[in-house]
């Protein structure tokens, strides 16, 4: 990008931040979050008419979450993120947005009960890479914190849905493990998915989504930069 396009990108950073007054901090990938979800309108290929629950799974700071809840007021939303000055960022730009519901867990594939955990651990990608990995001790030590383990089926039990309008993942290569678990209890009742897979952080994920993906061959699939996005055929858009 010139400078030309850098002057623009600012100028439209600069312009988008007044209006929807989030939070970005320094020297960390906010801007770039912020840029290509509100600006750039990264997720308008999963928007559907008159949503009820959307799932946003790697909320990071709430960018998308914030995007979805302008458009669907009336939707739920619930935010799912790991890493906690990710999620502390995100409390306070979500304030104003009563229908998004923040969840301080990663996203995972297999049912293990409530005594599983994952440590949150920061390799070299910044703060919009934050990975997961499971542990056996609720014990953060020096290398980052831990959180619990939720599934998608555990989110929807919790919060009585039936169906899922959207759901949005971009969860850093724990992708890899939700696609290896059971997809076939909430996939086919899933409207929109957009994910990104992540085999340069985690070899495999791109296997453990192609396998998934295929026993439902009722999805249309295209792509959108680095998203697949995926549309339920059988299920009203």
């Amino acid at each position: 990008m010139g400078l030309t396009g850098n002057i623009k990108r600012a100028f439209s950073i600069w312009k988008y931040q007044k209006e929807f007054g989030l939070k970005l901090r320094k020297k960390t990938s906010d801007r770039t979050v912020f840029y290509n979800v509100i600006v750039k309108e990264q997720y308008k290929d999963l928007l559907v008419d008159n949503p009820v629950n959307i799932i946003d799974a790697g909320a990071n700071i709430g960018c998308t979450s914030v995007y979805f809840a302008r458009l669907y007021p009336d939707a739920r939303i619930i935010a799912i993120e790991p890493d906690q000055d990710n999620f502390d960022t995100m409390l306070e730009n979500i304030r104003p947005y009563p229908n998004i519901i923040p969840v301080k867990a990663g996203l995972w594939g297999r049912k293990s009960g409530a005594n599983t955990f994952l440590k949150v651990e920061d390799n070299g990608w910044g703060n919009w890479g934050r990975q997961t990995f499971e542990c056996s001790e609720p014990d953060g030590g020096d290398q980052g914190n831990v959180v619990r383990a939720i599934t998608i089926d555990d989110i929807m039990g919790q919060f009585g849905m039936t169906g899922i309008d959207i759901l949005k993942i971009d969860i850093e290569g724990a992708e890899k493990d939700v696609f290896e678990g059971d997809v076939d209890s909430w996939l086919p009742k899933t409207r929109m998915l957009g994910v990104e897979l992540h085999d340069r952080m985690r070899e495999g994920c791109a296997c453990a989504f192609f396998s998934a993906v295929a026993r439902h061959p009722f999805f249309k699939v295209s792509i959108n930069d680095d998203d697949l996005i995926l549309e339920n055929l059988r299920l009203e858009k």
